[in-house]
Parts: C-alpha cells; sequence; structure tokens
C-alpha cells in the first residue's frame, strides 16, 4: 500500500466526522466539591492540609522533605503569603527563588520570619533541590487534581524536579469536573504546554507492574488548601 493511501483515507474520514461541540459538558455535580477532593487527593496519595497555617505548613512539609530551604516556582505565591522579597544575589542569568527555614533540621533551633531571596543557578544545584512550592491554577474534586500553570516565569522545571513538591490551593478555585473549569475558563486556557496536571505523587508501574513514586516528577505531592 502506497504511504499517500493512509493519509487520504484520514482526510476523508475527518471530513464526515461530527464537529466538536463548542461548549464542554460540565459534567456531574457534586454537592461538596471541597470534601471529594480531599478524599479524592488524599486516595492518591497527596497529603492534603485543609486551610492550614501556611507558614507552619511550610515547616511541615520542609521538615519532612529532609531539607531547609524551600524554592519558589513564582516569588508571587510567597508574596500572597506575606513572605517578603529581600533581594539577594543580582545576575542576568536564569536565577531561582529561595527562603531558608531555620529550625527545620533542628526543632531546637528559634523559628524565625520568612524571606524570599534570588540566585543564579546552575546544574548542580538544581540537583540539590529538595523542596519545591507553587500555586495552582484550579482543583478538580471528581479526581484530586490540580492543575498547575507551566507558562513564565515559574515554567516546569522545579514541579517535576523537586521529590517534594508543594502545591497551594485557593478553595475558591475548586471546580467539581474538568468540564466546569472550562466553562468557568474557556477551553483556551488549556493551550498545548500550558498546563501541569498532577494527581498525586508521580508514579510508573512500567517494569515488571511494580508501582514506584517519583520517576516523572515529584515523589511527595503535598496540598494546602488555602482560604
Amino acid at each position: 500500500m502506497k504511504q499517500s493511501v493512509i493519509p487520504a483515507k484520514l482526510r476523508r474520514s475527518a471530513g464526515s466526522a461530527p464537529p466538536l461541540p463548542v461548549e464542554p459538558p460540565a459534567g456531574p455535580d457534586i454537592a461538596d466539591p471541597v470534601e471529594r477532593f480531599c478524599r479524592e487527593a488524599e486516595q492518591a496519595q497527596a497529603r492534603v492540609r485543609l486551610r492550614p497555617d501556611p507558614l507552619e505548613a511550610l515547616r511541615e512539609a520542609a521538615v519532612s522533605a529532609g531539607t531547609d530551604t524551600i524554592y519558589w516556582q513564582d516569588p508571587a505565591a510567597a508574596s500572597a503569603l506575606g513572605i517578603p522579597l529581600a533581594g539577594g544575589e543580582s545576575s542576568a542569568e536564569p536565577s531561582l527563588f529561595y527562603s531558608a527555614v531555620p529550625g527545620a533540621q533542628d526543632s531546637e533551633a528559634p523559628s524565625a520570619p520568612l524571606e524570599v531571596r534570588r540566585r543564579p543557578y546552575d546544574r548542580r544545584m538544581i540537583s540539590q533541590v529538595r523542596l519545591s512550592v507553587a500555586t495552582a491554577r484550579a482543583g478538580i474534586a471528581e479526581t484530586g487534581t490540580v492543575l498547575e500553570s507551566t507558562l513564565p516565569p515559574g515554567g516546569r522545571l522545579l514541579p517535576i524536579l523537586a521529590p517534594h513538591h508543594v502545591v497551594l490551593l485557593p478553595e475558591k478555585e475548586i471546580y467539581p469536573t474538568l468540564g466546569h473549569y472550562l466553562q468557568a475558563w474557556g477551553a483556551e486556557s488549556l493551550a498545548p504546554g500550558s498546563n501541569l496536571f498532577m494527581t498525586g505523587p508521580s508514579r510508573t508501574a512500567d517494569i515488571e507492574k511494580v508501582l514506584i513514586l517519583g520517576v516523572h516528577g515529584p515523589h511527595r505531592l503535598w496540598i494546602f488548601i488555602l482560604s
């Protein structure tokens, strides 16, 4: 069979296919989206904290990750929590925003206010990142999924590379289903490459059907639902 035959058949069949719906179906209504989201996310092995003290919850995550440094996907996430930007090394090179967490490695050490600093990074430094923090665009209650933007300035580097990842999810941005989210934001909000969908920690069972966490993304996923 000539190679041109298959594309020609595909074009003919595409022309006879019914048009895609203009508006995506919303899906089933969920009486309590927040409760459903928490339940589904925990079943997917995410660690969910509902309306926590954000700074105390970040310290808990840092202790669990065995690190005293938090790396921010976007400093605006820190600013929303009242953590000031204190500056840091200035460089034209790509930079990471980070916060030291006093007392994360020593329970006897006095805690101190967090602040955000910046410094250039290289491969060696990136390999040492243990804990990253990002703000979710939305949460989907039906599956316990969070949507993160991968557009600048954040990108997808830290959410995928760090073995421990914290997602800050505004409670008002939890939708019953993906259809409800699309009705609120429009399909253009899911442009290719602009979002990261995360349902629990990364997992794969490609090799001998043995489930392994943290291969293609974080080994541990924290979700802080903030009011």
